[in-house]
């Protein structure tokens, strides 16, 4: 799967590397070499500290079915 960053985190500060990892990142999911969609990803990303809501990951599949994972 290869996701694209759809926009990008305003700036906050972070100690270690990770802050290119914040935001929102969005892109199509498949299986078994390409040939079976698994739909939408999307994951947001923030700030967190240990303990914390890290974000969200949402993927949408083919038939409009949603599932949300809390990180």
């Amino acid at each position: 799967m290869r996701l694209r960053r759809r926009r990008r985190a305003p700036p906050r500060p972070v100690r270690c590397g990770a802050a290119a990892y914040l935001g929102t990142w969005e892109g199509q999911g498949v299986a078994l070499d390409g040939r079976l969609p698994l739909g939408t990803f999307r994951i947001t990303l923030e700030q967190a500290a240990v303990g914390e809501q890290l974000g969200r990951l949402r993927q949408t599949d083919q038939i409009g079915g949603v599932c949300v994972d809390v990180l």
